[in-house]
Parts: structure tokens; sequence; C-alpha cells
């Protein structure tokens, strides 16, 4: 469309893009299309050709051929995640950053969407039946949504969770700034499995917090009148230093739950989960995606689908399939 687009200073030889819109304006002079292509025009030529010029670099990576036929059409339906159990992976490399933008429009699709499913239906009283989960591994690699911060903060009433999986605090610091500190607030658990970052110690120290340590001393004297004596002090220390929290066990993790103790317990083995039979680990062929079917399928309308004679379709097409006529059917039945 973008190339289709062009705009001329020569008003004799409208774009196609334009005679598009003035074919829809004809029909319907107050679609919001139609108004905001007339606002689009108001600027000079110039001021148009750039931003048609910056619209086609930002939208480059759909020309690829493979590139638009993967998004050319739904296969997902979102709102299905909140109303039965689903799960979507999302395989991106950690290598290579070109198809990030991908995730994050995926990530506020799932929002926009499922928040929507929420508040719509009185019935779900703004909660989704089903909980919804993302694990968003890689969260420091791939750009967020802009307002992340704010639907952190509101998704779980929704029904919906969020695990932010980082290597450190540092990269929670880089992404949102002076911000950081209001997506952890906003998180009930935090789960430490290891690291070797000193900052991340350091704040975990610091949110362990304090505890009170006793200490007793005695003393014994030994002259012509023995004497004994005894002292109990307290002091405050870290519950965990930054140091004892790097010589961490690497069969450890430290949770932290909003209004609970913290708790230092062993990490699951996962090659004894019961299904780790059916992964690669244990023993299981790797995954294989199927083949698109779908790629080499041709989509017709029911009105086109009864125009259709049997008797005139090609003979190399009625090889690949069965006709079945409704007699059949209705017997089948």
């Amino acid at each position: 469309m973008i190339l289709n687009g062009q705009v001329s200073e020569d008003e004799s030889y409208p774009a196609p893009l334009a005679m598009l819109f003035n074919d829809l304006e004809d029909r319907e002079p107050d679609h919001p299309a139609v108004l905001q292509y007339k606002s689009f025009l108001l600027g000079s030529t110039k001021t148009l050709q750039s931003v048609l010029v910056t619209a086609a670099s930002n939208l480059h990576m759909f020309n690829s051929e493979q590139f638009a036929y993967m998004t050319g059409r739904d296969e997902t339906f979102l709102p299905e995640l909140g109303l039965q159990k689903r799960v979507i992976f999302c395989v991106i490399p950690d290598n290579d950053e070109t198809y990030n933008f991908l995730i994050t429009m995926l990530y506020t699709q799932i929002f926009d969407q499922l928040f929507r499913l929420a508040d719509s239906n009185p019935e779900y009283k703004g909660a989704l039946p089903v909980h919804v989960r993302l694990m968003m591994d890689e969260f420091a690699n791939v750009a967020l949504p802009k307002d992340f911060k704010k639907i952190l903060s509101v998704c779980r009433s929704r029904n919906i969770s969020c695990d932010i999986i980082l290597q450190s605090i540092a990269q929670l610091k880089s992404l949102f700034k002076d911000d950081w500190e209001g997506i952890v607030g906003n998180c009930d658990s935090l789960l430490y499995l290891g690291g070797n970052e000193y900052g991340t110690f350091e704040y975990l120290s610091k949110i362990l917090g304090k505890e009170t340590e006793r200490t007793v001393s005695h003393s014994i004297g030994r002259g012509n009148h023995g004497s004994s004596s005894e002292s109990q002090q307290k002091a405050a220390r870290d519950l965990a230093t930054p140091d004892e929290i790097r010589r961490m066990s690497n069969d450890d993790a430290l949770l932290l739950l909003r209004s609970e103790d913290p708790v230092v317990d062993r990490k699951y083995d996962l090659l004894k989960h019961p299904n780790i039979k059916l992964t690669t680990d244990g023993g299981a062929a790797p995954y294989m995606m199927p083949y698109d079917f779908m790629q080499m399928a041709v989509s017709i309308s029911q009105k086109e689908l009864a125009t259709i004679e049997p008797d005139k379709i090609p003979a190399e097409t009625l090889d690949k399939y069965e006709l079945i006529d409704l007699e059949e059917i209705e017997n089948a039945a």
C-alpha cells in the first residue's frame, strides 16, 4: 500500500492509493480512514514524501515474501487463551534481534485482546475464566509495550500473571531507569536462582533485612577470691551479606514472597519430572514443525463453491481429492 501511495505535485496523475481513498469517500464520506487520509494530505509534498519513506523503512521486513506470508493471516485467536487451556511458544534467536519486534506486537495484542475480553463480558466480572500466565524469558532482549508498567499493575485483576525472567537487577535498571523499583513493587514474588553480578547481591541483601544476633560472654577470675561473670549483647546484622548470597549453592534458590519470611530451598530437578521422557533430554526425538498444508490450500467463498461443476474440474485436481455428494453424506448420517 505504501508503494502505491506516491505523492506528486502533478495532481493529474493520482496515485493508486489516492484513487482507493477517493472511491471509499464516495461511498462513506465520514469513514475514519478517509478522515485520517485527508489529515495526512494537509502536509506539503516534501513532508508527505518524508513520511512515506519513513514508514516504508520501518516496514521493510514485510517486503520479504516469507515474512509477509507468516504475518498475512491470524491463526492464533488470542482471546482463546483466556477461555481454554492453550500454550503459545515464541522461539526467538538469542543472537539476532531482527525479528524481536514481532514478540512486542504479540505482547501488545495479547494484553489488549485479553483485557477487552475480561472487561466486556459481565459474566466474567473483570477476570478471565482461565488463568493466563506469560513466561517472559529473554525479557531484557525484547522491546516491551510502552505502557508495560501500567499493564503489570492491572493485569492481576484480569487473572493474568507475568513471569519476568532476568539475569540481573542491572538489566531491569537499564530497561526502566528510574522506574525499575516500580516493576519489582508490582511483583508479589521474587525467585533468585543464582548469578554473578554484585548489584544483585547487594540488592537482595538489602531487602532481606536484618536479624538479631545475641552474643553471650563469660569471664572467670582466678584470684584468691575467684569470680565469674556473664554478659549478653544483642546486635543487628544482615540476614545474608552480599558475599553469602554470592556463595549460595547452585542447588539452592532464594524465594521472597510478599508478607512472608524469605525461604531458601532446593531447586527442583527437572530430570525427575514424570514428563521428561517426552523431551530430548529424556530420550525423545526432537520436535519438528508439522508441514503447513494451509500454505498450499486455496480459499473460496460459499458462493463460488456453489457454482463449481464437478465435470468441469481439471483431471489433475480430481486426482487429489474425493468428491462426496449430498446423498452419501445423508446416508452416512
